[in-house]
C-alpha cells in the first residue's frame, strides 16, 4: 500500500509551494520538479512487483496493437482532396 504513495507524495511535491531549487532563472527551477517526479515514476515502477509490471504493461500493447484484418476487407481505392475556398473563388470569378 505504501507504493501508492510514492507519485502521491511526487504530486504534492508539485503543488508544494516551496522547491528545493527555486524558480528565480526560468526553466532552472523546473528541473527539479521534472527530475523529482521521473525519479518517483521510476522508483514506483521499479519496487513494484515485476508480475504486476508485466501485466500491465501487456495490457498497454494490447490496446495499441492494430488488428490484424484479412486480406479480403481491404479497399483499394485513390481520393483527391477538395479544397472549397479555391472553388468558391472560382465560382464568383
Amino acid at each position: 500500500m505504501w507504493l501508492k504513495g510514492i507519485p502521491i507524495l511526487a504530486l504534492v511535491y508539485l503543488i508544494w509551494p516551496f522547491d528545493f531549487l527555486t524558480d528565480f532563472a526560468p526553466g532552472l527551477g523546473q528541473v527539479d520538479d521534472l527530475t523529482l517526479i521521473l525519479l518517483s515514476l521510476v522508483l514506483f515502477i521499479g519496487l513494484c512487483p515485476p508480475q504486476l509490471v508485466a501485466e500491465h504493461r501487456g495490457q498497454t500493447k494490447a490496446l495499441t496493437k492494430v488488428p490484424d484484418m484479412p486480406d479480403e476487407e481491404v479497399i483499394d481505392t485513390t481520393f483527391r482532396v477538395v479544397d472549397e475556398e479555391k472553388q468558391a473563388n472560382r465560382a464568383q470569378d
